[in-house]
């Protein structure tokens, strides 16, 4: 959701009218209405996290097949173990 800062007018006439809308519907629909916000809201993220994301992508596919094939094979040597007296 974006910041009272962020807000303008016409998003509160959107708000107003999707409200009214909403209304207007039975509970199945209603709901279907809120599946496709969050889906929404979570694709969208905050603009922090789209920062994040961008900068975490020009990385996408930079470390070697090699490393990648020995990082998993270190990780499923280690998980199969299991420390008895650790626990």
């Amino acid at each position: 959701m974006a910041d009272a800062a962020e807000r303008r007018p016409e998003d509160e006439e959107i708000k107003r009218r999707v409200i009214e809308q909403l209304d207007a519907l039975d509970v199945e629909d209603k709901r279907k209405v809120l599946d496709l916000s969050e889906r929404l809201s979570a694709r969208a993220g905050s603009s922090a996290e789209r920062d994040t994301r961008a900068a975490l992508l020009k990385y996408a596919g930079t470390i070697p097949k090699d490393d990648l094939d020995r990082i998993s094979e270190a990780i499923e040597e280690g998980c199969e173990k299991v420390d008895e007296e650790g626990w």
